[in-house]
């Protein structure tokens, strides 16, 4: 279940936007935010964005009129809506895990958004990971320039990745069942990040 995945990195310490899972007719009372972000949850919907599920910058008052025209639009494939406030912009990164049939826990870091296809520049090891490790995976890939302050960019901390590197190995290694963990995209900003998109297959 998507709430468990959520709470699951919540209490690990990865930060994520406010949200309300909500089942299509079920009652709710809207959490404040300044923007939202609606999405159609459903087993048939992986690629959200590529099958028009999100809807983003949406306004309050326009939230349930965005999950009618979504349900209207995607049918029976809508089981259940997530809704999250809207992250502002800034630096899109990748931090992935999966378990390998030969090698074990691997976790992967790189640019993320569309740049994770664009580039195909990610860096990858081994469960666990130390602090010097994720370091290296950061300085391995594209991400370190940009995360240093290219061309006027706020220069972001280094460490503060590293850390979200190896709390993500380390949910892998507590927990057995899953397989696959794919955050993408985490928003980086000069002062803390927002982990928008969490995707877990067990």
């Amino acid at each position: 279940m998507l709430k468990e995945d959520l709470d699951l990195f919540s209490k690990s310490g990865i930060k994520i936007p406010n949200y309300l899972i909500i089942k299509p007719n079920e009652e709710f009372k809207l959490f404040n935010a300044k923007k939202y972000v609606v999405k159609a949850l459903g087993e048939k919907l992986l690629h959200k964005s590529d099958m028009g599920a999100v809807k983003v910058n949406v306004e309050r008052e326009d939230v349930e009129v965005e999950m009618r025209k979504l349900r209207n639009r995607l049918g029976k494939n809508v089981e259940a809506f997530l809704i999250q406030e809207m992250a502002e912009k800034g630096t899109e990164i990748i931090i992935g895990a999966k378990k390998d049939a030969q090698f074990g826990d691997v976790v992967l870091f790189g640019l993320g958004g569309i740049h994770v296809e664009l580039y195909k520049d990610v860096s990858l090891r081994l469960c666990p990971v130390t602090l010097d490790d994720a370091y290296e995976m950061i300085d391995e890939t594209k991400a370190s320039v940009i995360l240093n302050g290219f061309r006027g960019s706020p220069q972001i901390d280094r460490r503060m990745v590293a850390q979200l590197i190896m709390k993500v190995c380390q949910i892998m290694q507590k927990n057995p069942d899953i397989k696959e963990i794919d955050l993408n995209p985490v928003i980086l900003y000069s002062r803390g990040y927002s982990a928008v998109d969490i995707r877990v297959i067990r």
